[in-house]
């Protein structure tokens, strides 16, 4: 039942897919293309990735292989700036967005882990090999060991705001960079992000600041203004605490004897620490968008991703722990 609702969700998803253009297109409701709003790179890449996930899944699309192709094509070529290297972040009415993203290039970074995954050739890993080497050299800060925000799309010109989101997309992706490439370079890059994470649960009882300075100092007051900014929230994001909760799991698993056991049991604590606090203080016959640092409820829209990340990382956390009440989270998220 759940594979035929995930084959309904899949077809629905390829009307964004413009043959004409070229591009992938945000949708209206009723399921068909708003060309109101230009071709953005994070839902191209994430089109590419959810689309080989079904090609290795073996579900039944038709045509799926020129689906990947158009999708695949559209980065490669309309989002991909051929002149300074890089993704656009966004084409809208044929004219590209003027900075380039570190969330965007994560997304990208993901998607071409996930084409090579699935074709497994040499022209797709040299496509994965060539947006690890931008994200890393472009966005990479060796000094603080995060990833910075946007640029200039001719590079030059590099934004003073620094935020946790893109980070936690570059685990995400380097995670699964890692799972093809067994390059422990990529993991120490992880660890020292998952580090400073779990450093800035210390202080706001386990309510994650997303917004920093420069120097990566925290700004809880950011945006403040604007309270329900789409990408850039004030206040603590209950999605991306669920989000973070699972990734722990996921490097501490991925990385295995590389890590001591002291680091693993702490990681899986604050795991669970940061879950649990993301649970009482988020759900209200649904999960929240955003709360203060005390745990009120600021913007209380109910998010379908908000809800997805729940269902993630609670069955991540019933499998590895055996908890009835993360099955029960599960099964109360599942309806």
């Amino acid at each position: 039942m759940k594979k035929d609702k995930l084959k309904k969700l899949l077809i629905f998803g390829l009307n964004s897919i413009n043959y004409d253009s070229g591009l992938v297109n945000w949708l209206n409701i009723d399921g068909s293309r708003n060309l109101t709003k230009g071709s953005e790179t994070w839902i191209t890449a994430r089109m590419l990735h959810i689309y080989c996930l079904a090609k290795m899944a073996n579900i039944e699309i038709t045509n799926l292989d020129k689906v990947i192709e158009t999708i695949e094509n559209s980065l490669a070529n309309k989002l991909f700036d051929k002149v300074n290297d890089g993704w656009f972040s966004k084409i809208d009415n044929c004219r590209a967005s003027d900075r380039k993203e570190s969330y965007q290039h994560a997304f990208v970074l993901l998607a071409y882990a996930t084409y090579a995954t699935t074709y497994n050739s040499l022209i797709a890993k040299e496509k994965l090999d060539h947006a690890l080497k931008i994200f890393l050299n472009k966005f990479y800060d060796k000094e603080y060991g995060l990833f910075s925000d946007s640029f200039s799309n001719d590079w030059q010109n590099k934004d003073t705001y620094r935020g946790l989101n893109a980070n936690m997309h570059a685990v995400e992706a380097l995670l699964a960079v890692f799972d093809i490439t067994n390059d422990y370079k990529i993991l120490k890059i992880v660890e020292r992000i998952i580090d400073f994470v779990i450093d800035l649960l210390k202080d706001n009882n386990f309510l994650l600041v997303e917004h920093f300075s420069e120097n990566w100092q925290p700004l809880k007051d950011y945006n403040i203004e604007n309270k329900a900014d789409q990408f850039k929230p004030y206040g603590a994001t209950i999605g991306h605490s669920f989000e973070w909760s699972r990734l722990f799991i996921q490097f501490v698993y991925t990385a295995k004897g590389l890590i001591s056991s002291e680091k693993r049991t702490n990681i899986l604590e604050k795991a669970l620490k940061l879950f649990d606090k993301a649970e009482k203080v988020g759900w209200d016959k649904g999960y929240v968008y955003t709360v203060d640092f005390l745990g009120t409820p600021i913007i209380k829209e109910r998010m379908h991703w908000v809800l997805c990340e729940a269902l993630n990382a609670s069955k991540a956390f019933y499998l590895i722990t055996k908890e009835h009440k993360y099955f029960e989270i599960y099964k109360k998220d599942e309806k």
